[in-house]
């Protein structure tokens, strides 16, 4: 009797700016986080089994202020944004790829909230980075106070699968 096809639990990531990543040790650090946060996500069955993709950039003051202007309507720096692929456009190819859609992160803003949090860039990109996943997984802390506890249970937990135990997540950090 043959067994059944074990399904894939494939991670993609892909920098869209790798010269702004480059091989470097945060790099390194944010795709094994991703894959660690992923894996979490799958467990607490945010997610299903599969190849998922997410891409990820690291850009500059002025491109991160140009995109919060024209998706938030908001003129300032912010320090992570998240766009989620939308459900049935290009979401899923027949190959079961599932591309979740895109996390972008402002290279100053996180330099200056590791400093200011007294942790590594590192720690601060996956605090940004589990912030962001779960926005592509449809979660939104404005909509109301149920989504926000909601939400900020899921990032504990995300975070915790990353091994970021010591320093408080951007949800908790907002309630300080």
């Amino acid at each position: 009797m043959k067994k059944p096809k074990k399904k894939s639990n494939k991670l993609d990531v892909v920098f869209l700016h790798p010269e702004s990543f480059g091989r470097t040790k945060a790099a390194r650090a944010l795709k094994k986080s991703l894959v660690q946060m992923l894996n979490a996500c799958r467990d607490l069955k945010l997610i299903s089994s599969g190849t998922t993709v997410v891409s990820i950039s690291l850009v500059d003051d002025r491109e991160m202020k140009k995109l919060n202007r024209a998706y938030r309507k908001k003129n300032a720096l912010t320090d992570v944004l998240s766009f989620e692929q939308p459900i049935g456009d290009l979401s899923e190819n027949p190959k079961g790829v599932r591309f979740l859609g895109d996390i972008v992160f402002c290279r100053s803003v996180v330099r200056t909230q590791a400093r200011t949090y007294g942790h590594s860039v590192e720690i601060e990109l996956k605090i940004l980075l589990a912030h962001g996943l779960l926005h592509l997984l449809g979660m939104d802390h404005e909509r109301s106070s149920r989504a926000l506890k909601k939400m900020l249970g899921f990032e504990r937990q995300v975070l915790l699968a990353a091994g970021v135990r010591q320093s408080p997540g951007l949800l908790d950090r907002a309630k300080l």
